[in-house]
């Protein structure tokens, strides 16, 4: 008979010691772009090139996480008010160990590999065996979204796929909205709710994925739906914060349109139109001629979804009001930074690909893994 790949040495290995292959995958990855990015600016910035990077790397965002770790809202613009306070918040808590603007990257990194843990045990209690765990979780490190292939090729590595943006608060985020979720599926909608408030604090889309989780528990006519409540009110005391040190109640938004002016919230998809139409009108216009790409991404996410209704309705609620939002950003719906969270695409699309869970779940080791009695 011929040996399976499942049955080799080296993979018996791996799923033996899944959390040190875990750290290494993900080392690997980090490592890589950290290099990449490093060097890169070593030869424009030789002064001060870690601080520039940090800074300066991804969407202008790093300048003003780290004026609002330093500062507090209160002295800056009211366009620096555009961003949620956790993060930075968590960044000037770790300051005093790593250095300013170092505490950006701890953050980030450490809640990337901190939520790689968590979603190894989601997986553990969705498959039976390790090795499945183990390569989803593998799976969600190096295949997000159909960009991961395109960059892969172009940069050799895919520096986002991990969500180590080097610094930025998608990380801290996801291992809020993870974290969550680990806990929904323990029946703890308490823990869940207070993860999910956290996440608002630090990324208002936090708000979408508790939406998402109050719906399905309505729609199952469980009264805990309600404890999601806690992320819009937790979302009112950071506007009447602002209310109190800026005079704007929505301060937020304020600072969101003065930073973005042309964003606001408009018709699914409108981005899209635009680009078919601008590239019907001028074929010779190479600009939009990349809507092919967002075709083939946003079917990657819709098609994602349509299974995830089908086979975990509540994972589809956690995931579906986010997405909705985001493909209704007019003039920025295309920044893939917004749907690299949504992790339920990435779980949905391993199990349709590699069908990790053709074996049913023995409730028995299944509640030996979450702790039940």
């Amino acid at each position: 008979m011929r040996k399976r790949l499942t049955d080799s040495r080296f993979f018996q290995f791996c799923a033996a010691r899944p959390k040190s292959v875990i750290f290494v995958v993900f080392l690997f990855f980090y490592g890589s772009a950290f290099y990449r990015l490093y060097t890169a600016y070593q030869m424009n910035h030789p002064d001060n090139p870690l601080e520039r990077m940090l800074l300066y790397n991804s969407w202008d965002d790093g300048k003003t996480f780290y004026d609002i770790m330093l500062h507090g809202y209160k002295p800056l613009p009211i366009s620096e008010y555009r961003q949620m306070p956790l993060y930075p918040l968590a960044c000037r808590i770790a300051s005093p160990l790593t250095g300013k603007a170092p505490s950006l990257m701890a953050v980030s990194v450490l809640s990337s590999f901190l939520s790689l843990l968590v979603l190894h045990s989601i997986y553990r209690r969705h498959f039976i065996k390790e090795g499945a765990a183990l390569g989803g979780v593998i799976f969600f490190m190096v295949l997000r979204s159909p960009q991961s292939l395109f960059v892969f090729f172009s940069n050799h590595l895919p520096p986002m796929e991990i969500l180590v943006s080097i610094q930025g608060s998608e990380s801290l985020f996801l291992l809020f909205v993870i974290f969550s979720y680990y806990f929904m599926i323990r029946e703890d909608h308490i823990k869940a709710a207070i993860l999910l408030a956290f996440a608002t604090l630090t990324r208002l889309p936090g708000c979408f994925v508790a939406f998402g989780a109050f719906v399905y528990l309505l729609g199952k006519r469980d009264k805990r739906a309600f404890w999601y409540v806690l992320s819009p009110l937790t979302l009112l005391l950071v506007f009447g914060y602002f209310y109190l040190i800026s005079g704007d109640f929505f301060a937020f938004f304020t600072g969101s349109k003065k930073y973005y002016p042309t964003g606001a919230l408009t018709l699914p998809y409108t981005d899209l139109v635009k680009m078919i139409i601008r590239q019907w009108n001028d074929p010779h216009d190479l600009f939009y001629c990349h809507f092919h790409y967002y075709i083939l991404y946003h079917s990657w996410f819709v098609i994602g979804l349509i299974f995830l209704f089908k086979k975990d309705k509540r994972i589809f609620w956690l995931t579906f009001p986010s997405y909705l939002v985001n493909i209704s950003l007019k003039d920025w719906s295309h920044h893939t930074r917004y749907y690299v969270v949504l992790w339920g695409i990435s779980w949905i699309w391993y199990c349709l690909i590699f069908r990790p869970d053709r074996i049913k779940p023995d409730r028995t080791r299944l509640d030996n893994i979450t702790g039940k009695a």
